[in-house]
């Protein structure tokens, strides 16, 4: 809940469940200007992947979802580096 409302507020978007939902997992919308298809997803994905990171991305509901999963080995400063590079890597993609 923490990793999902740290990426909310950095990308000023929303989480996609109340905490108490989620257990160990999260959903953050992802403030993107093309259109939520599976190929816009895969698109977001592989950003992800080059930039050193990944996390499954959904088209739902007219928007593209983050996918967060905590583990055990996960740690805050993980979220938080994601939450550093997201902004800039989603507004190349936009370009």
């Amino acid at each position: 809940a923490d990793a999902a409302t740290l990426l909310a507020d950095a990308l000023r978007t929303e989480v996609g469940a109340l905490p108490e939902m989620g257990g160990s997992m999260g959903l953050v919308r992802l403030p993107i200007g093309h259109e939520a298809t599976r190929s816009a997803a895969i698109r977001v994905r592989h950003a992800l992947q080059a930039a050193g990171t990944d996390a499954p991305v959904h088209p739902l509901s007219g928007a593209l979802w983050l996918r967060l999963s905590a583990y055990a080995y996960n740690e805050i400063a993980d979220y938080e580096r994601l939450a550093a590079l997201l902004p800039a890597m989603l507004e190349q993609l936009d370009d």
